[in-house]
């Protein structure tokens, strides 16, 4: 056991230790997982808005007021029907780069890992 008497108190020298682990570099996978993340987020994103476009559609049905374009409520200016689904596409490719990024810095990461060295 390490420590020293100081008096009638015994220190410890590892309580002086911070329990907190040092803050470690952000490896490629780790990037490749927050591609991944903001590919679903946009997903959300464009599902939320044919959600939202589905439901100003059965609201205006209830209210008896027909709209002419099913698809033509708007969200800043930008078509929910075509917007939403830009959004859904552009996040299904960018969380499909992501997972194949992430994947392909796990398979490296193997491979230099059997070769013997330590990462």
């Amino acid at each position: 056991m390490r420590g020293r008497s100081t008096g009638r108190d015994y220190y410890d020298v590892r309580a002086r230790r911070s329990n907190v682990a040092p803050i470690r570099p952000i490896t490629s996978r780790d990037a490749a997982r927050l591609l991944r993340v903001a590919g679903l987020t946009v997903i959300a994103a464009g599902a939320a808005a044919w959600v939202w476009l589905i439901l100003a559609f059965v609201s205006s049905i209830s209210s008896g007021d027909l709209p002419d374009d099913a698809f033509g409520a708007r969200l800043s200016g930008i078509p929910l029907g075509s917007g939403g689904l830009v959004a859904i596409v552009a996040g299904v490719l960018l969380a499909t780069v992501g997972s194949w990024l992430a994947r392909a810095a796990y398979g490296r990461r193997e491979r230099i890992r059997n070769r013997g060295y330590r990462i």
